[in-house]
C-alpha cells in the first residue's frame, strides 16, 4: 500500500516526495440530500482526521477536501492536483 502512483516512469506527484502519495482504498458513498446518514458524515471525517482526502459534489463541480491543518494532507491536495508546493 506504501507504492507512490505512477504514470509508466513518471512519478505523479511531480517534485512532492512521493512517499505522501499512497494508492488509497476509493469509496463511493451515494447520498441522499433529503435524508442525512450519519454514518457517511462519521466516515468523511474520520478519514479527513487520518490526512485522507475527500471528494464532494458542489452545484458545478466536485471539490476535494482535506484538513488544512495537516501539511501532509495539504501536500496530497497539490499531488492530485499535480501540482508544485511552493
Amino acid at each position: 500500500m506504501a507504492d507512490a502512483i505512477t504514470k509508466g516512469n513518471h512519478c505523479l506527484c511531480g517534485k512532492l516526495e512521493c512517499s505522501i502519495m499512497k494508492i488509497m482504498k476509493t469509496i463511493i458513498e451515494k447520498i441522499d440530500k433529503n435524508q442525512k446518514n450519519t454514518d457517511i458524515i462519521r466516515e468523511a471525517g474520520r478519514i479527513l482526521k487520518e490526512g485522507g482526502l475527500v471528494a464532494f459534489p458542489t452545484e458545478t463541480v466536485y471539490g476535494l477536501g482535506a484538513d488544512a491543518l495537516n501539511e501532509d494532507a495539504a501536500k496530497k491536495i497539490y499531488a492530485a492536483k499535480r501540482k508544485t508546493v511552493r
